[in-house]
């Protein structure tokens, strides 16, 4: 097992993995069936990692008509929105390098425990706004046996994500629509 799966494991089991299948559930019950989702990343909707996976797989994958449609990363915090707002949402590095690679095929979701299920608990950007947003390097400390783990974050403006599983399933649509157009 790597570092990063070593270091990250217990996070995942506890929040990451409910936190996809939240999502997972919720849009494979408001999409039509013509959507075929796919439990896809790190763990893929089992308390135990994938082997071979490096964390960088969006965590669902979304197909429409058996063609690629997307791939949605899921990620999130516990603070409330007030705390978000202040601060902002972070996200890893690595992630955006990720995000450039899909492009608009790529979602960055954001979901905040304390505010769900009323409220703002979930945030979203598109892979192609994603590497637009200009983020403000955050170091933080992660905690790992006996040492201090650094992490290093860019932390963006919550005003400039957009919000809401309607919000969402708006666009997964509009993907699927200019794919019949093309």
């Amino acid at each position: 097992m790597t570092y990063y799966k070593k270091l990250y494991r217990e996070a995942w089991k506890l929040k990451g993995n409910p936190r996809e299948l939240l999502l997972y559930s919720i849009l494979r019950l408001k999409l039509p069936k013509a959507y075929e989702l796919q439990l896809s990343g790190f763990g893929a909707g089992s308390s135990k990692m994938m082997y071979g996976s490096d964390g960088h797989e969006p965590d669902i994958t979304v197909y429409f008509n058996q063609q690629l449609l997307c791939g949605i990363e899921v990620s999130g915090t516990f603070k409330p929105y007030e705390e978000i707002r202040k601060d902002g949402i972070w996200i890893l590095p690595d992630k955006i390098k990720v995000a450039s690679s899909w492009n608009h095929r790529y979602i960055y979701t954001f979901i905040l425990e304390a505010e769900f299920p009323c409220g703002k608990w979930l945030f979203w950007l598109p892979g192609s706004s994603l590497k637009e947003i200009k983020g403000k390097p955050i170091e933080w400390y992660r905690r790992y046996q006996k040492r201090l783990i650094p992490e290093r974050y860019l932390s963006t403006p919550a005003s400039k994500w957009n919000t809401g599983v309607d919000t969402l399933l708006v666009y997964i649509k509009s993907m699927a629509e200019r794919e019949m157009e093309l």
